[in-house]
């Protein structure tokens, strides 16, 4: 199911907002709630200064390098998706992390999601173009109220703009494609190649890394990780299985 807001003058501009547990679509009373998302993350990087409604306000910003601080990519290999795999910080599962980490120097979101690509994976990648661009609050990202919007900085538009309200700043996430195979390099701790069929199935009950591998799952470990560990998805990984549930032409 999927819930359409109509806003004035935009129409067709979809507000989108999930549950935690399984990213389907539920229902929020209307006119309060996209007022206050409208406050919140209504810029959307316009350069004209202009949010949803065509109004200036004080929450106003372009998208520069500047205020891009991390960036990541979903780098489809032969139909699979390399994630990072390790510890998580209480060490009571094994995260899935998605490429990507800080910028440096004067990169692009670009340039940055995929020097940390090959840095993480020791992929080369090729950007490919977005069938829409979305933006959610970071500070929610596990229950994220997606917005259509536009990249209007140079260069390869994101598929994801995260931005941080408190913090000013933002991370996109981009698409990408590979013929390389994912090696992990000496930081990572190890790659699961993720297929859409196993994404939907680490997201909709618990696993191990056991149980993922004695399915025919597809990892590259470096670190002797426990079999017995649980995999814990991280926001990111959520936010490509809604991506491909709703682009599924991503895939080919």
């Amino acid at each position: 199911m999927k819930i359409q807001w109509h806003f004035p003058g935009e129409p067709g501009r979809q507000l989108l907002i999930f549950r935690k547990a399984d990213f389907s679509v539920i229902q929020k009373s209307g006119n309060e709630y996209v007022n206050n998302i409208r406050q919140q993350i209504g810029r959307h990087g316009r350069n004209d200064g202009r949010g949803l409604d065509g109004r200036k306000g004080e929450s106003d910003f372009k998208i520069t390098n500047e205020i891009i601080v991390t960036a990541g990519v979903y780098v489809r290999v032969q139909g699979r998706f390399p994630f990072q795999i390790g510890p998580n910080r209480a060490g009571t599962a094994l995260g899935i992390v998605r490429l990507g980490g800080h910028r440096e120097g004067r990169e692009t979101g670009w340039q940055c999601a995929a020097r940390e690509a090959h840095e993480e994976a020791s992929l080369q990648v090729s950007p490919v173009p977005p069938p829409r661009t979305y933006w959610y609050e970071t500070a929610a990202a596990d229950t994220p109220a997606l917005f259509e919007g536009a990249w209007l900085e140079e260069g390869v538009a994101p598929i994801l703009i995260g931005r941080h309200l408190n913090r000013h700043n933002m991370t996109p996430i981009y698409l990408a494609v590979s013929q390389d195979k994912p090696v992990p390099a000496h930081e990572t701790k190890g790659l699961l190649l993720l297929s859409p069929e196993e994404i939907s199935t680490i997201l909709s009950k618990e696993i191990t890394l056991g149980q993922y591998l004695e399915a025919g799952g597809k990892a590259l470990l470096r670190a002797d990780l426990p079999l017995n560990g649980r995999l814990q998805p991280f926001p990111h990984l959520r936010l490509l299985h809604w991506v491909l549930t709703q682009h599924p032409e991503i895939l080919s």
